[in-house]
Protein backbone atom coordinates (compact mmCIF):
# COMPACT_ATOMS: atom_id res chain seq x y z
CA UNK A 1 0.00 0.00 0.00
CA UNK A 2 1.37 3.48 -0.97
CA UNK A 3 1.00 6.49 1.17
CA UNK A 4 -1.52 7.79 -1.01
CA UNK A 5 -3.83 4.90 -0.04
CA UNK A 6 -5.40 7.25 2.53
CA UNK A 7 -6.71 10.03 0.48
CA UNK A 8 -8.78 7.19 -1.64
CA UNK A 9 -11.50 5.26 -0.76
CA UNK A 10 -11.93 1.87 -2.19
CA UNK A 11 -14.32 2.33 -5.00
CA UNK A 12 -11.91 5.20 -5.93
CA UNK A 13 -9.02 2.86 -6.07
CA UNK A 14 -10.71 0.10 -8.12
CA UNK A 15 -12.10 2.57 -10.30
CA UNK A 16 -8.67 4.20 -10.87
CA UNK A 17 -7.33 0.59 -11.24
CA UNK A 18 -9.80 -0.11 -13.96
CA UNK A 19 -9.01 2.90 -15.92
CA UNK A 20 -4.77 2.49 -15.38
CA UNK A 21 -5.35 -1.38 -16.86
CA UNK A 22 -7.46 0.08 -19.90
CA UNK A 23 -5.36 0.32 -22.63
CA UNK A 24 -5.97 1.73 -26.21
CA UNK A 25 -4.03 1.92 -28.81
CA UNK A 26 -4.59 2.32 -32.97
CA UNK A 27 -3.07 -0.12 -35.05
CA UNK A 28 -3.46 1.38 -38.61
CA UNK A 29 -6.90 2.59 -38.97
CA UNK A 30 -8.21 0.06 -36.45
CA UNK A 31 -8.56 1.17 -33.10
CA UNK A 32 -7.75 -1.56 -30.83
CA UNK A 33 -8.24 -1.64 -26.92
CA UNK A 34 -7.35 -3.89 -24.37
CA UNK A 35 -9.15 -4.06 -20.59
CA UNK A 36 -9.78 -6.11 -17.79
CA UNK A 37 -13.53 -7.11 -17.76
CA UNK A 38 -13.93 -7.64 -13.79
CA UNK A 39 -12.35 -4.03 -13.04
CA UNK A 40 -13.82 -2.82 -15.91
CA UNK A 41 -17.25 -3.56 -14.62
CA UNK A 42 -16.21 -1.84 -11.64
CA UNK A 43 -15.80 1.40 -13.19
CA UNK A 44 -19.04 1.48 -14.94
CA UNK A 45 -20.56 0.70 -11.95
CA UNK A 46 -18.83 3.88 -10.40
CA UNK A 47 -19.65 6.07 -13.03
CA UNK A 48 -23.03 5.59 -13.15
CA UNK A 49 -23.26 6.11 -9.07
CA UNK A 50 -21.99 8.96 -9.95
CA UNK A 51 -24.27 10.44 -12.33
CA UNK A 52 -26.94 9.37 -10.13
CA UNK A 53 -25.52 11.19 -7.13
CA UNK A 54 -25.18 14.40 -9.70
CA UNK A 55 -28.65 14.20 -10.89
CA UNK A 56 -30.17 13.16 -7.59
CA UNK A 57 -28.02 16.75 -6.11
CA UNK A 58 -29.34 18.78 -9.11
CA UNK A 59 -32.94 17.46 -8.34
CA UNK A 60 -33.23 18.01 -4.57
CA UNK A 61 -31.13 21.10 -5.08
CA UNK A 62 -33.86 22.56 -7.15
CA UNK A 63 -37.03 21.21 -5.22
CA UNK A 64 -35.45 23.26 -2.20
CA UNK A 65 -34.73 26.48 -4.27
CA UNK A 66 -38.67 25.99 -5.33
CA UNK A 67 -39.71 25.66 -2.26
CA UNK A 68 -38.09 28.42 -0.74
CA UNK A 69 -38.97 30.67 -3.40
CA UNK A 70 -42.73 29.96 -3.39
CA UNK A 71 -42.36 30.57 0.95
CA UNK A 72 -40.86 33.85 0.21
CA UNK A 73 -43.53 35.15 -2.40
CA UNK A 74 -46.51 34.09 -0.01
CA UNK A 75 -44.58 35.87 2.63
CA UNK A 76 -44.64 38.98 0.39
CA UNK A 77 -48.16 38.41 -0.58
CA UNK A 78 -49.60 38.55 2.67
CA UNK A 79 -47.15 41.45 4.07
CA UNK A 80 -47.30 43.44 1.24
CA UNK A 81 -50.29 45.63 1.94
CA UNK A 82 -48.87 46.16 5.76
CA UNK A 83 -45.62 46.69 3.79
CA UNK A 84 -47.11 49.43 1.78
CA UNK A 85 -49.22 50.70 4.56
CA UNK A 86 -46.08 51.63 6.39
CA UNK A 87 -44.27 53.49 3.48
CA UNK A 88 -47.28 55.48 2.67
CA UNK A 89 -47.52 56.13 6.65
CA UNK A 90 -43.84 57.08 6.44
CA UNK A 91 -43.97 59.28 3.97
CA UNK A 92 -47.09 61.01 5.43
CA UNK A 93 -45.70 61.29 8.25
CA UNK A 94 -42.28 62.54 6.93
CA UNK A 95 -42.52 64.25 3.68
CA UNK A 96 -42.73 68.00 4.25
CA UNK A 97 -44.48 70.59 2.60
CA UNK A 98 -44.07 74.29 2.07
CA UNK A 99 -47.61 76.05 1.31
CA UNK A 100 -47.91 80.44 1.33
CA UNK A 101 -45.39 83.39 1.25
CA UNK A 102 -45.45 83.36 -2.53
CA UNK A 103 -45.94 87.04 -4.47
CA UNK A 104 -49.51 86.80 -5.05
CA UNK A 105 -50.21 84.72 -1.91
CA UNK A 106 -52.19 86.18 0.88
CA UNK A 107 -50.98 82.95 3.33
CA UNK A 108 -48.34 83.35 5.19
CA UNK A 109 -45.43 80.86 4.41
CA UNK A 110 -45.60 77.63 6.59
CA UNK A 111 -44.05 74.67 6.42
CA UNK A 112 -46.53 71.27 6.87
CA UNK A 113 -45.99 67.19 6.82
CA UNK A 114 -48.06 65.48 3.92
CA UNK A 115 -50.32 64.18 7.37
CA UNK A 116 -50.33 67.89 8.91
CA UNK A 117 -51.41 70.07 5.29
CA UNK A 118 -54.58 67.26 5.08
CA UNK A 119 -55.85 67.16 8.43
CA UNK A 120 -55.50 70.83 8.02
CA UNK A 121 -57.67 71.19 4.55
CA UNK A 122 -60.36 68.55 5.84
CA UNK A 123 -61.04 70.77 9.24
CA UNK A 124 -60.89 73.57 6.49
CA UNK A 125 -63.19 72.40 4.22
CA UNK A 126 -65.98 70.99 7.70
CA UNK A 127 -66.19 74.50 8.86
CA UNK A 128 -66.66 76.73 5.16
CA UNK A 129 -68.79 73.69 3.92
CA UNK A 130 -66.68 74.33 0.80
CA UNK A 131 -64.11 72.29 -1.29
CA UNK A 132 -61.02 73.58 -2.86
CA UNK A 133 -60.65 71.97 -6.17
CA UNK A 134 -58.11 71.69 -8.98
CA UNK A 135 -59.60 74.03 -12.14
CA UNK A 136 -56.98 73.74 -14.56
CA UNK A 137 -53.83 76.00 -15.76
CA UNK A 138 -54.11 79.97 -16.60
CA UNK A 139 -52.60 81.33 -19.74
CA UNK A 140 -48.94 81.23 -17.88
CA UNK A 141 -49.27 77.62 -17.22
CA UNK A 142 -49.82 78.14 -13.47
CA UNK A 143 -52.33 75.99 -11.75
CA UNK A 144 -55.57 77.59 -10.78
CA UNK A 145 -58.11 76.46 -7.75
CA UNK A 146 -61.47 76.92 -7.37
CA UNK A 147 -64.10 76.35 -4.06
CA UNK A 148 -67.22 74.53 -4.04
CA UNK A 149 -70.03 73.74 -2.08
CA UNK A 150 -70.13 69.80 -1.08
CA UNK A 151 -72.88 69.81 -2.63
CA UNK A 152 -71.96 71.56 -6.00
CA UNK A 153 -68.63 69.73 -6.02
CA UNK A 154 -70.60 65.81 -5.77
CA UNK A 155 -72.82 67.24 -8.71
CA UNK A 156 -69.68 67.92 -10.67
CA UNK A 157 -67.56 65.25 -10.28
CA UNK A 158 -70.38 62.43 -9.95
CA UNK A 159 -72.70 63.97 -12.83
CA UNK A 160 -75.77 61.99 -11.14
CA UNK A 161 -78.21 65.56 -10.50
CA UNK A 162 -80.55 65.24 -13.71
CA UNK A 163 -81.43 61.35 -13.10
CA UNK A 164 -81.41 61.85 -9.24
CA UNK A 165 -83.81 65.03 -9.68
CA UNK A 166 -85.73 62.28 -12.67
CA UNK A 167 -85.87 59.94 -9.67
CA UNK A 168 -86.75 62.11 -7.35
CA UNK A 169 -89.32 64.33 -8.97
CA UNK A 170 -90.98 60.85 -10.29
CA UNK A 171 -91.53 59.53 -6.87
CA UNK A 172 -92.76 62.45 -5.11
CA UNK A 173 -95.53 62.48 -8.38
CA UNK A 174 -96.36 58.86 -7.21
CA UNK A 175 -97.01 59.47 -3.14
CA UNK A 176 -98.57 62.66 -3.99
CA UNK A 177 -101.34 61.08 -6.42
CA UNK A 178 -101.69 58.28 -4.09
CA UNK A 179 -102.04 61.21 -1.46
CA UNK A 180 -104.78 62.59 -3.73
CA UNK A 181 -106.51 59.48 -4.59
CA UNK A 182 -107.09 58.85 -1.30
CA UNK A 183 -108.10 61.83 -0.23
CA UNK A 184 -110.66 61.93 -2.75
CA UNK A 185 -112.08 58.40 -1.96
CA UNK A 186 -112.39 59.42 1.72
CA UNK A 187 -113.90 63.10 0.20
CA UNK A 188 -116.37 61.32 -2.09
CA UNK A 189 -117.58 58.57 1.13
CA UNK A 190 -117.89 61.59 3.41
CA UNK A 191 -120.09 63.55 1.29
CA UNK A 192 -122.43 60.91 0.09
CA UNK A 193 -122.57 60.12 3.60
CA UNK A 194 -123.41 63.80 4.29
CA UNK A 195 -125.58 64.32 1.12
CA UNK A 196 -127.55 61.24 2.54
CA UNK A 197 -128.40 61.83 5.78
CA UNK A 198 -129.39 65.47 4.72
CA UNK A 199 -131.96 64.21 1.61
CA UNK A 200 -133.29 62.02 4.19
CA UNK A 201 -134.13 64.82 6.77
CA UNK A 202 -134.98 67.43 4.41
CA UNK A 203 -137.49 64.65 2.99
CA UNK A 204 -138.78 64.05 6.24
CA UNK A 205 -139.31 67.39 6.76
CA UNK A 206 -141.66 67.62 3.49
CA UNK A 207 -145.56 67.09 3.95
CA UNK A 208 -145.47 65.02 1.15
CA UNK A 209 -143.37 62.53 2.69
CA UNK A 210 -145.36 62.56 5.91
CA UNK A 211 -148.43 61.65 4.04
CA UNK A 212 -146.62 58.81 2.20
CA UNK A 213 -145.26 57.65 5.84
CA UNK A 214 -149.00 57.84 7.47
CA UNK A 215 -150.40 56.13 4.62
CA UNK A 216 -148.00 53.06 5.13
CA UNK A 217 -148.32 53.23 8.39
CA UNK A 218 -152.13 53.02 7.34
CA UNK A 219 -151.68 50.08 5.34
CA UNK A 220 -149.80 48.45 7.81
CA UNK A 221 -152.50 48.61 10.41
CA UNK A 222 -155.34 46.95 8.19
CA UNK A 223 -153.00 44.43 7.19
CA UNK A 224 -153.04 43.35 11.18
Amino acid sequence: MSYYDDDYDEDEMEVSDAMSSTKAEFEGETLKIEFDTSNFALGIVGEVKQQLKNGLYTQITEEIKGGLLNEIKDMIRENASDIVREFINDFLENEKITIGGGYFDDEKKQEYTLLEYSKKCIGDCIKKSTFRTYSGKDRYGDRQYKELLFEDYIKERLGIDDETKKFIDSQIAEIKNQINSEIRNIFDESTKTMLSDTVLKILMANDTYKKIEGSISCIADRKE
